[in-house]
């Protein structure tokens, strides 16, 4: 959003760039109190998240950027010497190998409208997720390559297929006249990271179909394929 000519008490500040801060009475500073939350959460209802990653639209922080998601039980930091203001902030969520779990954006003012001190500053992080596209087949004992199709099955012999992300039960799916014992169904919401996906599919009086794959979840928006081959 781009600002012109903003005054705020004697200072007139022409603004023509994206990111402008504005300042009030030079000559004083705040410290300004910046906490966060996962999702409306606190830090250990999601073990993946090491690091946050805060940026502003002015450097206050003296070129510090990162910090642990909580540190002694607090999830925050205190950014002292802040000149009065608005800034604007972008904030990320990483995991231990640096990827990006959640993000939010947002702004902040301070020494305006008359505040002696600075509100507070809450961030509440929104996770990243995308959906994955699962494809699954029941193989022929011995075989990599060929699989059975629905209809080799008696009916009502072959029942619900499984599926499990991490241990978590994420749907139950049925396969259809006609098509292979296996086929193709979108998993959303899954965050980025590595992954273990297994799948089981129930046969009536006869073992189950078993079979698992583990993956990498990118951060990225388009689907990425997953195939499991299942055998007895």
């Amino acid at each position: 959003m781009y600002k012109k000519s903003c005054v705020v008490g004697w200072v007139v500040v022409g603004c023509w760039f994206l990111g402008c801060v504005i300042h009030g009475d030079e000559h004083k500073r705040y410290e300004v109190e910046v906490s966060w939350k996962l999702n409306g959460l606190n830090c250990d209802a999601d073990s993946d998240v090491q690091t946050i990653r805060l940026s502003f639209s002015e450097d206050i922080t003296d070129g510090k950027t990162e910090y642990p998601c909580s540190q002694n039980g607090k999830q925050g930091v205190v950014i002292k010497r802040v000149f009065p203001g608005t800034y604007d902030y972008t904030a990320e969520a990483l995991d231990s190998e640096r990827r990006l779990l959640y993000s939010a954006k947002g702004f902040f003012e301070v020494g305006l409208r008359g505040n002696n001190a600075p509100l507070p500053v809450e961030v509440n992080f929104s996770p990243l997720v995308s959906d994955i596209l699962l494809y699954w087949s029941l193989m022929e004992p011995g075989s990599n390559i060929s699989s059975y199709q629905c209809r080799e099955f008696p009916a009502g012999m072959l029942g619900e297929m499984v599926v499990r992300i991490d241990g978590v039960e994420k749907g139950r799916f049925r396969c259809k006249d006609g098509e292979y014992a296996g086929f193709t169904v979108t998993i959303p919401g899954l965050k980025p990271g590595k992954r273990l996906v297994e799948v089981e599919a129930e046969v009536a009086g006869r073992e189950p179909f078993r079979g698992s794959e583990r993956f990498t979840n990118y951060e990225r928006n388009d689907q990425q394929t997953v195939w499991v081959k299942l055998y007895q």
